[in-house]
C-alpha cells in the first residue's frame, strides 16, 4: 500500500462515529463460540445448527444441564436481556423471571422438563435493567446416543 492510500483511510477512519473492527477479531470470536458449542453437543444424538439459529432466525442460543445450570449462552443474550454471557453462566433460567412472569406459563415449561419433552412457550421475563419483555422460548431435551438426557436447548427471541 502507498503512504497516500494509508493516509486517506486513516482520515476516512477518524470520521466515523463507530469504531471498525478488523475481520480478524469477528472470526476468532465465532470460532471460539463454535468451538463451545461444539463441545457441548459432541455428547447429542442429534446436532444442531448453531449459525442457523443465530444468524437467520437471530435467536439466543441457551445451553443449560439436566440440573438446569446455564453452561452455554451465546454472546447474543447481551442484546436480549442486558446480561453478559458471564453474568448468565453457571445460574438457572429462573433469573429472569420476575413478579410479572405468569405462574401458568412456568408451570407448563415445568411440566415439560419433567417429561423431558420440547415445548414452546411465550414467558414474561425481565432483563437486567428491570424492564419486561414477552420472551418466546423454544426448549428441547438434548440426549445422547444411549437416551439418557445431556443438556436442554433453549432458542430464545423477543415474541412478535
Amino acid at each position: 500500500m502507498t503512504p497516500s492510500y494509508e493516509k486517506a483511510v486513516a482520515k476516512y477512519y477518524k470520521t466515523l462515529r463507530i469504531c471498525p473492527i478488523p475481520l480478524v477479531s469477528w472470526a476468532q470470536f465465532h470460532f471460539n463460540l463454535q468451538t463451545k458449542f461444539a463441545e457441548i453437543q459432541a455428547q447429542w444424538s442429534e446436532k444442531e445448527h448453531l449459525y442457523t439459529h443465530l444468524f437467520e432466525h437471530q435467536k439466543v442460543v441457551l445451553v443449560t444441564n439436566p440440573d438446569l445450570t446455564i453452561v452455554y449462552v451465546s454472546a447474543n443474550i447481551q442484546e436480549l436481556t442486558g446480561y453478559k454471557p458471564s453474568e448468565v453462566i453457571g445460574k438457572t433460567p429462573k433469573m429472569f423471571q420476575g413478579p410479572m412472569t405468569l405462574p401458568h406459563s412456568r408451570e407448563r415449561i415445568r411440566k415439560a422438563l419433567a417429561a423431558q419433552r420440547a415445548i414452546c412457550e411465550t414467558v414474561l421475563n425481565y432483563k437486567k435493567d428491570g424492564s419486561v419483555y414477552a420472551c418466546a422460548i423454544e426448549l428441547y431435551p438434548k440426549f445422547t446416543a444411549k437416551g439418557e438426557l445431556s443438556h436442554y436447548l433453549a432458542l430464545e427471541k423477543i415474541a412478535s
